[in-house]
């Protein structure tokens, strides 16, 4: 079941729908204590729950905005709470702990990325009127732990970015450099294939309501790369004779001649 009809907000700190949870009984994660499930006879130690909740073996349908930004945070019941523990057994529980310890031990190892070029989204404003700002830097380092990357600006501000929020992207000069040297790979290849389709042609330019106009063998594989990027192109130029006209997604159409025959008018 899910939960969340909010209908506003209380100041800039939860939903109203959040407050009738709290006064209901119900609690976000955050503030679930040793000793409330003790009070509340739920048959695990705070560290189990922790642990049940993480592996999906104990959870709650039941959300709430909170915060500036409306974040959603989950909210528990006691009594919900209180009959999944029970249903559980001794070994279920455990089995859970174990699967949890292993994807922190994952999660702890760290990658280092140096010499970065970030893209972000940075949010101003008020809830009721967001703005968003693209920002980018250079020369950052991104260490990476888990979905979490911790981004060091050159002027040594720090701040955390989930690897899949919207808007957020890095390169690392490593990587940079491989892409490019990937990039000159296929851009060798790339020309190669135009050069063998190209020998012994020319190439002509139609527009609408216009007429056949030769265009050079640099114009047009120039165009071609532009239009279809390289990876596409390589795809592209087997085929680029196999019919009589063709179009690369520019609006315009292509054909191939072979320098000995005359172009129709």
């Amino acid at each position: 079941m899910t939960w969340n009809r909010n209908r506003g907000y209380v100041g800039n700190s939860m939903s109203v729908r959040a407050a009738d949870a709290y006064d209901d009984g119900a609690l976000p994660l955050s503030k679930v204590t040793a000793a409330w499930l003790r009070e509340h006879e739920i048959g695990c130690t705070r560290a189990e729950l922790l642990d049940l909740i993480a592996e999906g073996v104990v959870g709650t349908g039941e959300w709430h905005h909170t915060g500036g930004f409306f974040a959603k945070t989950s909210f528990h019941r006691p009594e919900e709470l209180r009959e999944q523990v029970a249903a559980l057994t001794t070994e279920q529980i455990a089995a859970a702990r174990t699967a949890a310890k292993a994807r922190r031990a994952t999660g702890k190892a760290s990658t280092v990325h140096r010499d970065c070029v970030v893209k972000w989204i940075e949010w101003s404003g008020t809830t009721s009127r967001p703005k968003a700002k693209d920002r980018q830097a250079e020369h950052a380092t991104v260490t990476v732990r888990g979905e979490t990357a911790t981004i060091t600006l050159a002027d040594g501000t720090t701040f955390q970015k989930r690897l899949h929020t919207n808007g957020f992207w890095f390169q690392s000069d490593k990587d940079r450099r491989a892409a490019e040297r990937e990039k000159a790979v296929l851009r060798k290849t790339m020309y190669r294939m135009f050069a063998e389709k190209a020998k012994g042609h020319r190439f002509e330019r139609h527009v609408p309501r216009g007429d056949w106009e030769r265009i050079t063998h640099r114009e047009m594989r120039d165009r071609l790369e532009f239009m279809k990027g390289l990876d596409d192109a390589i795809r592209f130029l087997p085929r680029i004779d196999r019919h009589p006209e063709f179009g690369i997604g520019d609006g315009a159409f292509y054909r191939l001649v072979p320098i000995s025959a005359k172009a129709a008018a």
